[in-house]
């Protein structure tokens, strides 16, 4: 199995994507119904395969009942956490 990089802030921005729209109860074809966001655009951007034009970003944020501000902090959050969690490997050797 081969490893490929990912982006982190991709990342970052994927998974936030992704929990709003589990805690929202949405399905991707929900959501891409209801932002006007092709199936497969969402499902890319959920796993970071996909750097995205940032009108698609706003949006998926409007469905998603979260502003441009709100969806950025919890982005960044989560880039946070993906940085520690990098920084913790490299000290304990395992990257």
């Amino acid at each position: 199995m081969s490893w490929t990089y990912k982006d982190p802030l991709l990342l970052a921005l994927g998974q936030t994507l992704r929990d709003k729209r589990n805690s929202l109860g949405l399905s991707i074809r929900d959501a891409a119904r209801i932002s006007s966001v092709p199936r497969s655009t969402i499902q890319d951007l959920e796993n970071a395969e996909y750097n995205t034009r940032f009108l698609t970003i706003a949006a998926l944020a409007k469905a998603y009942n979260l502003t441009l501000p709100q969806l950025f902090e919890k982005t960044q959050t989560r880039l946070d956490a993906i940085a520690q969690n990098r920084d913790l490997a490299s000290e304990s050797g395992e990257n």
